[in-house]
């Protein structure tokens, strides 16, 4: 089984994200990103998990919520479960409910009660596409940004 479908056995070192920026990224398939290759995503689970655990436990309802935690893949997996019917409550992100017409918020969790989730971009320093810098430039300007917190990110900030 998984460390990542066993709650109780998380570290510390499952809230670090864990990003690794030194070095070449070697990257695979027909666009030349293979996620399946360099992503661990048992380890991103983890990270989730270690998360959704930090705010129930400062909410005092971790030990109660633990016995009918049913953990997904992913977070799109737990809304698609949540739109359903078929979980009572999800816990995911603000973004999965705003992609999902059938979902509707009924509590938000304190930012302040987890660590930050944070999403970067960074712009590599060669690469074979001339249009980066432009990309870049886009994703990290005012009319991306007012995209991205239309989509349910917040703190968004270039």
């Amino acid at each position: 089984m998984s460390r990542a479908l066993m709650p109780n056995l998380l570290t510390p070192q499952d809230l670090e994200p864990n990003w690794r920026w030194e070095g070449r990224i070697p990257a695979w398939g027909h666009t030349s990103v293979d996620f399946e290759r360099r992503i661990d995503h048992d380890r991103l689970r983890r990270y989730r998990l270690a998360r959704t655990r930090q705010a129930l436990q400062a909410l005092g309802q971790w030990d109660r919520v633990l016995p009918y935690l049913v953990q997904t893949e992913n977070t799109r997996v737990a809304a698609a479960l949540a739109a359903r019917g078929e979980v009572a409550r999800a816990l995911i992100y603000a973004t999965d409910v705003a992609a999902d017409p059938g979902l509707a918020v009924e509590a938000e969790v304190p930012a302040d009660l987890h660590d930050p989730i944070a999403y970067p971009l960074a712009m590599v320093a060669r690469g074979p596409h001339p249009g980066r810098a432009a990309l870049f430039d886009y994703l990290s300007g005012p009319e991306a940004l007012e995209a991205f917190r239309a989509q349910g990110f917040s703190g968004v900030t270039p």
